[in-house]
């Protein structure tokens, strides 16, 4: 199922959720930044939650909410990078916060598709050695 951008939540599996981030780092006026798109997939026992755009401090509480939902529908959920552009700080809160929220609910929590700022920042805040990384 392609992206789409609707304005619906993520409660149910295969939902889409778009959003609309402003937040960029300083320096790059005049950029426009990129809708997040967030798609669930299942893929056996695991549910990939694939995000594409960009994560920042407006756009991590939909993130946060998109894997907060699958969790609760299956405690087994890897996050997909691949698509991110811009991941900021407020996205590496939202990776650890679900990985605690699965640990809580004995489940996994990985992420794939690390690349780029994404990379440099799970490096510097050390969650590269804490969450785990499949490829």
């Amino acid at each position: 199922m392609p992206y789409s951008r609707v304005r619906s939540s993520c409660a149910d599996e295969g939902s889409p959720h778009t959003t609309r981030g402003h937040s960029r780092p300083h320096g790059s006026a005049g950029l426009s930044p990129r809708a997040l798109r967030i798609r669930r997939v299942r893929r056996g026992p695991i549910l990939v939650v694939e995000v594409a755009g960009d994560i920042d401090a407006d756009t991590a509480p939909t993130l946060s909410a998109a894997l907060t939902a699958a969790i609760r529908v299956t405690p087994r959920i890897c996050c997909d990078l691949r698509g991110v552009d811009f991941f900021g700080a407020d996205g590496a809160n939202v990776l650890a916060t679900a990985h605690l929220q699965a640990a809580h609910a004995r489940g996994a929590f990985s992420v794939r598709g690390v690349h780029g700022v994404a990379a440099q920042v799970l490096d510097l805040t050390g969650l590269n050695g804490i969450l785990r990384m499949d490829d």
